[in-house]
């Protein structure tokens, strides 16, 4: 079974929601935007999702929770809560049972700048995708 990190890139300084793809991906090549990122897993793997600041060392970014969103519930639950470390890491297994499928999934995450939440403890989100191997 492997182990897989995926780590969201955050333009802290500049983050909105309504320009998510501009001030955050995955590290992929600009001619993948987020909602085509795709991590590939087999079943049994796991995962944990980490967010780092690409523009200043001082801030945080907490992944909060992951939201199923869709498709196939390869987690088997619907919502997988933060590690409330710091920064905060969501950590995932991909159940045995799943074989060939697609998971839509919702990334929830909070910025902090200097330690100070940004904009009152806004909460944003990116919708990459899992596909679990046959």
């Amino acid at each position: 079974m492997a182990h897989y990190i995926v780590i969201l890139y955050v333009d802290t300084d500049n983050i909105e929601q309504k320009y998510i793809d501009l001030c955050c991906n995955f590290g992929q090549a600009p001619t993948t935007p987020n909602k085509d990122f795709r991590t590939y897993m087999d079943p049994g793997d796991t995962i944990t999702w980490l967010g780092l600041s690409r523009t200043n060392p001082k801030d945080r970014v907490d992944i909060k929770y992951i939201q199923y969103d869709g498709l196939n519930n390869i987690f088997g639950k619907s919502k997988i809560e933060g590690d409330h470390g710091k920064p905060e890491m969501v950590n995932g297994k991909v159940l045995n049972q799943t074989h060939n499928e697609n998971e839509s999934y919702k990334i929830v995450f909070e910025v902090f700048n200097d330690g100070k939440p940004r904009n009152k403890g806004e909460y944003y989100h990116i919708d990459p995708r899992i596909k679990v191997n046959p």
